[in-house]
């Protein structure tokens, strides 16, 4: 069988590892066997420290040679067998025997036995409270650690930042965490002993880290939301780290230390845009608003618009909005919703060649007809890549001659046609080095 060249290479790194601790043993330097790994199926090194038994006494007591006809030795009274006992406890040196320092896979073993566990009783606390469904997807996220303390055991890289968080430690939303009640003590900015800049930089430190939590779980939300599970863990272990070091920078305040070593850096996240308030069979048209129509009466003018979505081809859906009376900058606001369907071939084709028709009418007087001022064709071309599309297009007669003003147009879907729209985000990211 052959193996990928990261495997190869990662044997390879542990083949080292233990030929540097051979080198280390013969040599007689300390070697470091919490750092080793352990193979799979078998258990961790054994690093106590054993002593082999004593000797037999070379002092013992002489016998009587019978050559030399000497009187033969006197017979000692034998002590029972229980003082005999207790004599050799006392006497027997005590082995030194230090408890070997766990390994890092020990160390990451017991702690996805530690997560799973806490789901358990999560699930167990929300039956109580009468949630079946949130509990049933406690024990579900529960079962799904088997794998991975399976894959632990087996001496398996696993990827720790992508492990679900138990509710337990769980940061708030960001619908939450906008503000937090304090006591009176609490509102002091520093004491006494914290010079004026330095009361300056914690509040700024803890100013940076509040907006990263808050942007981590924004993120975190959208991401649950998308249904990518591993990426909204991911910034859920960012929330937690990001908490303890506000927790650690208020600390420092409140006692009046030194200010902790920290920098900036610029960390990049690639994020999935993606509109989820919507379905995938949803196309939302959202006509917004129009600008400065050019018509005779600009404060008289009552003015509607009429929406026309090219899909299905043979029966397309129309609609109408509101009529906005006396002005010619009506605020229209009008949001409708068109049904596609994204398996069938022909939608790909309809919003590569057609465009969403919208029509600004004006209404006519007694005995009027209503007189069309303009048109916009927004190209849907776009949403093949894009999950929306917010433009302001130049209103058009039907010789695409345009005649004046303006009309701002919305288009989304949840996700886009063809591929997913990936935009990668730079944020300032504050690191708090130590104390």
């Amino acid at each position: 069988m052959k193996k990928c060249p990261q495997e190869r290479r990662m044997n390879q790194r542990i083949m080292k590892q233990f030929q540097d601790a051979i080198k280390y043993h013969k040599a007689g330097k300390p070697v470091p066997f919490d750092e080793l790994p352990c193979p799979p199926g078998f258990p961790s090194i054994p690093v106590g420290d054993s002593q082999p038994p004593p000797a037999a006494s070379s002092t013992a007591a002489p016998q009587a040679d019978p050559s030399t006809g000497g009187p033969p030795a006197a017979k000692q009274p034998r002590p029972d067998a229980a003082q005999a006992a207790e004599e050799s406890k006392k006497t027997a040196p005590t082995p030194n025997v230090r408890k070997a320092p766990q390994s890092r896979v020990e160390k990451q073993l017991a702690f996805l036995i530690k997560r799973q566990n806490q789901f358990k009783q999560a699930a167990l606390e929300a039956k109580k409270r009468g949630e079946i469904e949130q509990a049933k997807e406690y024990l579900r996220m529960s079962k799904g650690f088997n794998q991975l303390i399976d894959a632990s055991r087996g001496g398996l890289p696993i990827d720790m930042n992508t492990v679900p968080v138990p509710p337990q430690e769980q940061i708030p939303t960001t619908s939450n965490i906008d503000f937090e009640l304090v006591d009176a003590e609490d509102c002091v900015v520093a004491p006494a002993s914290v010079s004026g800049d330095a009361a300056v930089t914690y509040a700024k430190l803890e100013e940076d880290l509040i907006a990263q939590i808050k942007m981590c779980a924004h993120t975190r939300e959208h991401f649950k939301a998308t249904g990518d599970v591993a990426s909204s863990n991911r910034f859920e272990q960012l929330i937690l780290h990001t908490k303890k070091d506000l927790d650690a920078v208020r600390a420092a305040c409140k006692r009046g230390d030194t200010i902790p070593r920290f920098h900036y850096e610029n960390r990049s996240f690639t994020i999935v845009q993606c509109n989820t308030d919507l379905n995938d069979s949803d196309c939302e048209a959202c006509v917004l608003r129009g600008v400065n129509f050019n018509v005779q009466n600009p404060n008289d003018v009552d003015t509607y618009v009429k929406l026309e979505f090219p899909y299905p081809s043979d029966n397309p859906p129309q609609d109408r909005s509101n009529v906005v009376k006396d002005t010619n900058n009506p605020e229209y606001n009008h949001k409708v919703v068109f049904s596609i369907d994204r398996k069938a071939r022909a939608l790909a084709r309809v919003f590569k060649r057609h465009s969403l028709k919208v029509q600004v009418w004006a209404k006519g007087g007694w005995f009027h007809r209503d007189t069309m001022l303009g048109q916009v064709k927004i190209p849907l071309v776009d949403l093949e890549t894009k999950c929306t599309i917010h433009e302001s297009y130049d209103l058009m007669d039907e010789k695409k001659r345009m005649v004046g003003g303006k009309l701002e147009v919305k288009v989304r879907v949840r996700n886009p046609i063809v591929a997913k729209q990936l935009e990668k985000v730079t944020e300032k990211w504050l690191v708090i080095d130590g104390f």
